[in-house]
Formats: C-alpha cells, sequence, structure tokens
C-alpha cells in the first residue's frame, strides 16, 4: 500500500507516454502505461503604470514586472520607438522574477509608449506591455515687444510700411501668433507682421500667440502714427483659403485679381500690383507656379505618393510698396495604397541554408512603416518559413492560410527551413520549391499573395579518371 514516487524531468514539449513495469516473483511482469503532454509557460510582463503622465523636458521612470513561472528567465528588451531598445540580461538571483525599470526623457508634446517584452532560455516570448506616457504643459508662451522696424523698444510709426517685432518664448513649440486677427510669422524666438495702413493717432493692439499644448499668452502694444492714411491692397482671404484634393487630384487654378481689394482712392489698378507666392517647404509637396502676365497661380505635387498639408504665403504690393499678406493651407488627402512584398528568389547548393529574411527591409508601404506592417505566411510543398527563428515576432491569433505574425518593434527576422512533417533525405533533396507571403498594413489592406522560389541544387563533381605511368615513356 505504500506508493511509489517517480521523479520525471519533462524535457520537451508535446505528447509521451511513461511505461511502469512491476517483475514479480511469478514472473509475470503487468504494466501501467500513462499518456503525458508537455507544455511550456511563457514569461509575463506586466506595466506597472499603463499611463504615465509627465511634465515637459522632464524624465519619467517607467517600471515592468516580469515573472516566469519555468523560472527560466533569459532576457528583456524594451524599446521606445524601433531604433531604440534596450536589452537587459537576468542573473541566476533574477529567476524568480525581476523588476526592470527605464529611464526616458520627454523631450516635446508628442505622446511616447515604452514597451517591454521578455524571453526565457527557451525562446519563449511573453506579450508586449505597453506604457503611455502623456506629456503635461500648462504654461503660456511669454511675450516681450521688440519695438517698431525695430527702434529701441519705440512704439513711434515714423512712416509706412513698418514692421512690428516681438520676442515669443516657450517650452512647447509655439504653433500661431497673431496680431489682433491678423497672423504673424514666426521665425526662431521671434515673430514680426508687416503694417501698411494705419490711421492717425494712438492704438493700443494685443498680440496673442498659442503653444501646442493650447495655452494662450497675450501683450497689449500701443503704436502711434502721425502721417497721413494709406491705402494698401487688402488681399480677400476667403478667396485664399487654401484647397484640399485626394491623392493625384488637381488643385484649381486660381485668378488672384479676383483674390484682393482694392481702394478707389488708391490710385491704382490689378495690373499694378505685384505678387509674391512661395511655398512651406521648397522642393517638397506642393509647388505654386505663377504667371506674372496673366496674374494666375496653379499648383502641382512634387511626390505622386505625398499626402500631406503644406502652406502657402502669397504677398501683394503695390507701386507705393504697400502690401497684404496671406497663408493657405494646400492638402492632399491619402489613398490607403496596398503594401508590396520585395523578397527575392534565394538559390543555395545541397545542404546549404537559405540566407535569414529582415522583414523590415522585405516590405514597403506609401502609409506605414516597416514595423507596423503584419505578415503572412503560405508553406510550400517543400519549405516552410521556420517561424520560432523570428524571435520577436509576436503570433497573431487565428489562421489565415499560414502563420500570421506580427513584426514587432524588435528585430523581426525568420528563416526558411524544410517542412516539420517531411518524409524527404533532406541532407541530399535537390529542387525548387515556391512560398508565398504576404503583408498588410495598419488600415487592414493586404498586399497582393507574391510568390517567392526557394531553389536547392546540386553541384557537378566530374569522375576521376585514374591514370598509371611507366618509366621511360
Amino acid at each position: 500500500d505504500t506508493p511509489v514516487v517517480f521523479p520525471l524531468d519533462v524535457e520537451y514539449r508535446g505528447e509521451f507516454f511513461l511505461t511502469v513495469t512491476v517483475f514479480n516473483y511469478d514472473g509475470s511482469t503487468p504494466e501501467i502505461i500513462r499518456a503525458f503532454t508537455g507544455y511550456q509557460m511563457s514569461p509575463q510582463v506586466l506595466a506597472e503604470e499603463t499611463v504615465r503622465t509627465v511634465v515637459l523636458h522632464d524624465s519619467a521612470d517607467v517600471s515592468f514586472d516580469i515573472t516566469d513561472p519555468d523560472s527560466n528567465l533569459y532576457e528583456l528588451y524594451t524599446t521606445v520607438d524601433s531604433a531604440d531598445s534596450q536589452r537587459y540580461e537576468f542573473t541566476i538571483s533574477q529567476q524568480a522574477g525581476a523588476t526592470v525599470t527605464r529611464n526616458v526623457f520627454v523631450p516635446d508634446l508628442d505622446t511616447m509608449i515604452v514597451m517591454a517584452q521578455a524571453m526565457d532560455q527557451d525562446s519563449q516570448w511573453s506579450p508586449v506591455a505597453r506604457c503611455t506616457v502623456v506629456v503635461d504643459d500648462t504654461l503660456a508662451p511669454e511675450l516681450t515687444f521688440l519695438g517698431i522696424n525695430p527702434s529701441d523698444n519705440d512704439t513711434l510709426v515714423s512712416e509706412l510700411p513698418c514692421t512690428l517685432l516681438v520676442r515669443v518664448e516657450d517650452d512647447s513649440p509655439v504653433d500661431s501668433i497673431r496680431l489682433e486677427s491678423e497672423p504673424m510669422t514666426l521665425g526662431g524666438d521671434s515673430a514680426f507682421i508687416k503694417i501698411s495702413s494705419l490711421d492717425s493717432g494712438s492704438f493700443q493692439y494685443r498680440v496673442y500667440a498659442w503653444d501646442r499644448a493650447g495655452n494662450k499668452g497675450s501683450l497689449p502694444v500701443i503704436v502711434q502714427y502721425d502721417g497721413e492714411k494709406t491705402y494698401p491692397p487688402e488681399i480677400d482671404e476667403t478667396k485664399l483659403s487654401g484647397q484640399t484634393v485626394m491623392e493625384n487630384g488637381v488643385f484649381d487654378t486660381i485668378q488672384l485679381d479676383s483674390c484682393v481689394r482694392i481702394d478707389p482712392l488708391s490710385g491704382f489698378a490689378d495690373d499694378d500690383l505685384t505678387w509674391s507666392i512661395t511655398e512651406q517647404a521648397p522642393g517638397e509637396g506642393v509647388e505654386p507656379h505663377y504667371d506674372a502676365t496673366s496674374r494666375k497661380v496653379w499648383f502641382t505635387v512634387a511626390d505622386s505618393e505625398w499626402n500631406e498639408s503644406e502652406a502657402i504665403f502669397f504677398t501683394v504690393t503695390s507701386p507705393e510698396l504697400l502690401s497684404d499678406n496671406n497663408a493657405a493651407t494646400y492638402s492632399v488627402t491619402g489613398i490607403n495604397d496596398a503594401p508590396v512584398v520585395t523578397i527575392s528568389d534565394q538559390s543555395v547548393s545541397v545542404g546549404g541554408d537559405f540566407d535569414s529574411i529582415w522583414l523590415d527591409s522585405s516590405a514597403y508601404d506609401a502609409e506605414d512603416p516597416p514595423g507596423s506592417l503584419e505578415w503572412n505566411f503560405t508553406r510550400g510543398n517543400v519549405f516552410e518559413v521556420d517561424s520560432v527563428f523570428a524571435l520577436k515576432c509576436i503570433p497573431q491569433k487565428g489562421d489565415l492560410g499560414g502563420r500570421c505574425l506580427y513584426v514587432s518593434y524588435f528585430t523581426g527576422q525568420v528563416r526558411i527551413r524544410f517542412r516539420t512533417d517531411t518524409t524527404l533525405d533532406t541532407a541530399s533533396w535537390a529542387g525548387t520549391d515556391t512560398l508565398y507571403f504576404r503583408v498588410r498594413d495598419t488600415q487592414g489592406k493586404w498586399s497582393p499573395d507574391t510568390p517567392v522560389t526557394f531553389k536547392k541544387y546540386l553541384i557537378y563533381h566530374p569522375p576521376l579518371i585514374p591514370m598509371t605511368t611507366r618509366t621511360g615513356e
């Protein structure tokens, strides 16, 4: 009635059988057979905080708790983006669990996501844990009046046109700055505006500035003018408010004569005006083209895949050098193009190994970076993708005609091997097989199934002809 205890060391995953045989004195040998299934538990990583709020230009400690039921931890990767990965290796004393803390600096208002993923000594990966770092900024921009033209902080306007200059300082980037409702031009830590028309007298204006966090700063400015009233041309902002087209679309041509108002007392006409049209980023995005004779402007897009927004600046000047300006936004709305697989065929001699495939450099998508693409592999009659070798890929649930993996934020590498269920002599087999690869972008659009050929060839060795020689001949 005494139980007999057998230690059982499970050294591999899968089904196996244990047979217990009893040898009796009478020569009989009864047996008991029991089936077992060996499985392995992956490490687990949890962020101590899923959301962390940090003050702009400060640093934050982001911590992850790592456990492994098998007490088999090996390493952990953390990353803020694909180019900023850090590796931590575990010691024997940390096998029961550990906490890893990474310090991240917050340089701007962009939300950061810190990720971590652990691996044990059997190459089992945990799901990716994430902590979102939210940036907090409550300080308004600080404005300082620098003067007119400028001249020693003087507010007296001696002649028109003139330039009003202010300094703007803020921890966050300044999004916009205006004199009352008129936009000012930002350059470094200062902003200016050209004033072409003023009534005689002393007037108080106010400068407003907004940063990216939505904080608003203001500054009162008193301007004095004792000269005569001027009549500058005035751009109709409703006529030059910008345009939006779909990708590969065409912007409307603009007749500038219809976009400017001229005071009847000014004494000049449309053809007396001089127009200047400039782009925010020359050579990129939207490019304006101006015909001075017809005073028409039309637009082209330098790159057919470009789908962003760009500011175009219009300035109109009268013969008396009085001017007005306006900035209009021209946008291209992108059309989601399917990604393209760019894997080349491979050929090696019998017994050789195919080159590993780096997934990040094996597909192109106009809208998404490589690390955000989802891969799908369909095995052939002979070969298959060895997804186990893709150590930093995360399995996706569901079978989409093959093994579906998300390329993670770390390496993303796979290799080609013989199918695990093959009955071929893998050491001597020669021939060609085709595998199919496809990739999906973040909008859910799949590339076409792309065939890639993998070939193993024999190296021909000519037979050796034995030769003998006889002395003297």
